[in-house]
């Protein structure tokens, strides 16, 4: 198995031992040592507990992996003050990781927060928002 081969089942073995169960500092160290991929994931496992990412696609080269995928959950966590909406979401994403010693050393991801905003029903709550600080 190639090195590109072996991370990409890396990444789905990750997936699959995240998706559905609570995540901790503890349980994501087995994976990652990225502090920032660490802080974001709790984050997210505060606002959407047991959240799961579903892979779309995959793409691994060398040390890279690159994922298409989307993020589903329900929102029983409060947010900068807002409580919780208890809407499902589903919301599309990539990421890319880099991988060495079988650990997420390094990660980017980008998503549509505003379709996420709009998922949980705060879409008049930031257009207020913005209303008040035109800056």
């Amino acid at each position: 198995m190639t090195k590109s081969e072996k991370n990409r089942q890396f990444i789905l073995e990750f997936y699959k031992a995240i998706n559905g169960n609570k995540k901790t500092r503890t349980s994501l160290a087995l994976f990652i040592s990225d502090q920032k991929l660490t802080t974001h994931l709790l984050f997210l496992e505060q606002l959407f507990p047991k959240f799961r990412l579903i892979p779309e696609e995959i793409t691994a080269e060398q040390d890279r992996v690159i994922v298409r995928a989307e993020l589903t959950g329900k929102h029983t966590g409060e947010l900068e003050g807002i409580p919780p909406t208890q809407k499902n979401i589903n919301t599309a994403f990539a990421i890319g990781y880099r991988i060495e010693n079988n650990k997420i050393i390094d990660h980017w991801f980008i998503t549509d927060q505003i379709e996420l905003i709009k998922q949980l029903g705060l879409a008049t709550l930031l257009d207020e928002m913005l209303k008040s600080n035109p800056d």
